[in-house]
């Protein structure tokens, strides 16, 4: 994550980005990851309800993650590439 840093941040200087702005109060970053949460928790379950509803997204994209019958943890990213990117990407 360090690294990163100091990779992008020269980048964002160049771009034009200012970084002597005031830090968020702490209310509003907790506002904003409660409102991330709950939008993101509510799209992935709308997405998930989605591919188990409409038949040829089953059949197509949504069965290859249930064909993975072993009760692990790895079972839940073994998915289609598309529901990947809609899921859990998105």
């Amino acid at each position: 994550m360090f690294i990163g840093f100091y990779i992008t941040y020269p980048l964002f200087k160049w771009r034009g980005m200012r970084s002597d702005l005031p830090l968020p109060s702490a209310f509003e970053v907790i506002r904003d990851l409660t409102v991330s949460l709950i939008l993101c928790d509510a799209l992935f379950y709308w997405v998930h309800r989605t591919l188990h509803a409409v038949p040829f997204f089953y059949k197509h994209i949504h069965a290859q993650h249930h064909r993975f019958i072993t009760p692990i943890g790895a079972a839940a990213e073994y998915s289609h590439p598309v529901q990947f990117w809609q899921s859990d990407f998105v």
